[in-house]
């Protein structure tokens, strides 16, 4: 089964997840100040209760303001009551993308759902799962979720 992307490079995704503690820990100040300036692919009267009362969750700009669908996603173990523990990536990110905090942002889950409604069945796998997106969709990724 061939990749429709290339896949997310396990340190890449390590970096990602003391982000996730860094954004959940200070409260989404910092994501929302970064959010102001984007213009995102959907609009708030677009988001429909696909996928509710599950957190928040980190996800890529390639996601929300290219709207790219979700091409990697993984779950760790959540750092407080609103963090899902989930992260959700386009999978085409680069290294210099992804070192940079702008390119990132905590959404309520049911907004990412929104933005790729094939994640839906999954979002209730155990802390430790990821998914990968090949020809037949997202998939098992049999490397799991990054570990801290």
């Amino acid at each position: 089964m061939a990749l429709v992307h290339p896949r997310l490079p396990h340190q890449w995704a390590l970096g990602l997840a003391l982000l996730i503690v860094t954004a959940c820990s200070s409260g989404h100040a910092e994501s929302k100040k970064y959010s102001m300036t984007k213009q995102f692919k959907l609009s708030p009267d677009q988001i429909r209760p696909l996928a509710t009362g599950r957190g928040g969750g980190i996800a890529s700009d390639r996601i929300t303001v290219d709207g790219r669908l979700v091409g990697y996603m993984y779950r760790t173990k959540p750092r407080n009551g609103q963090d899902s523990g989930w992260a959700f990536l386009a999978g085409d990110e680069s290294r210099e993308y992804m070192d940079d905090v702008k390119n990132h942002n905590i959404y309520d889950v049911n907004t990412i759902a929104n933005y790729d409604p094939q994640i839906i069945p999954l979002l209730d796998a155990p802390v430790g799962s990821a998914y990968i997106r090949t020809e037949a969709g997202l998939v098992s990724d049999p490397q799991g979720a990054p570990t801290e």
